[in-house]
This record gives structure tokens, sequence and C-alpha cells, in this order.
């Protein structure tokens, strides 16, 4: 990932790719939340022609089989820099392959916390996505517990928390929230 910025687009559909992609210059990259086995090649190809690193949701591309060969293809075809998964076996794979792995967690109680710190003793992804955004307080805990890039998504709705998240030390913040994406582009 790019460091020196802090915002991920998060996209849902073309049109906010395409929105995306008027907003690179504030972008570290994209996040893909849609797409299937069809279209994804496209998806992916916009992005690399506009020289934005693209990420991958495995689980959310209609139509893809996550086996070996998912990963193969992903990297070898589809040409993306990484995936997202939240499932924590995806992780060796992935990196089989030289893809990148952001691993998304949902932080709903100390529970989730503690099993979240537990699994990434055994698999390390390269950066840790940790939701929703409001829970962003326990980012300076999980990098002590980790040393894992710490990105945190969901529920981005407002200056607030996305700036309560980087002061907390979040490495980047994901949203599907074009505001956000206008307000960050528009004031850092």
């Amino acid at each position: 990932m790019i460091k020196d910025k802090n915002l991920i687009a998060s996209v849902l559909n073309f049109k906010q790719l395409e929105q995306a992609i008027e907003f690179k210059e504030n972008l570290k990259c994209v996040f893909i939340l849609f797409g299937n086995i069809s279209n994804l090649k496209d998806i992916v190809q916009l992005l690399n022609d506009a020289n934005i690193p693209s990420y991958v949701h495995i689980e959310y591309i209609s139509g893809l089989k996550v086996d070996d060969y998912a990963f193969k293809f992903l990297k070898n075809n589809i040409k993306v820099k990484g995936i997202i998964t939240t499932k924590s076996g995806h992780i060796k794979r992935a990196h089989k392959e030289n893809l990148e792995v952001v691993q998304r967690s949902f932080i709903v109680d100390t529970r989730m916390l503690k099993l979240t710190l537990r699994g990434l003793d055994s698999n390390k992804p390269d950066y840790l996505e940790i939701m929703p955004a409001l829970v962003s307080n326990l980012i300076p805990e999980m990098k002590k517990h980790t040393g894992i890039p710490i990105i945190t998504g969901g529920l981005v709705n407002d200056e607030y928390v996305y700036e309560k998240a980087i002061e907390n030390g979040a490495d980047a913040v994901s949203t599907s929230n074009i505001k956000m994406w206008k307000y960050i582009s528009n004031n850092y």
C-alpha cells in the first residue's frame, strides 16, 4: 500500500468505482466489494490503468470458488494487489501466490477481540481491518500485540469517526461513503 495516504475507497458498484478513480490522488487503494468472475478483470483493469492498488473481497465475488486455483486466478489473470477476507484459513494460500492479505474482523465484544488476537498468532495477514470504525480506541492495544498495520472501517459516516481512527493510530480508514472521500480530499 502507499504509505503517505490513509483513505481507502470501499466500492460497492460501478458508479462508486468511477468516483473512486476521480479521487485517486487521495486514495491509498481501493477495496472491491462487488463483482463476479465475468466482470472482475475489467474492474481491476480500470484501477490498474489509474495506478490504484486493488484488493478484492473474495467472499463477495459471485461465481468465485475460493480454492487454491482462485488465488492463482486472482494473481495471474485478474492482477489484483491483494485480497480481503474474514477467513484466516485463506491467508497462507494467498501468501503462497504473493498476494497481500487484509483480514477483516468484526469486533463486537471482548470475546471477539480475544479470538482475533489469538488467531493472528498463527496466521499473519499483511493488514488487519477492524470493524466497525467506532472501535478505533482498540487500535493501540492491537498494534502492540500484533505489529500488523491496522485499517479500520464500517460506519465511517462523519469526520469525527475518521479523525478519531487516525488519532488512535489507524494506518488507514476504509469507507464507501463518498461524502467522506470528498471531505478528506478537501481537508487533507
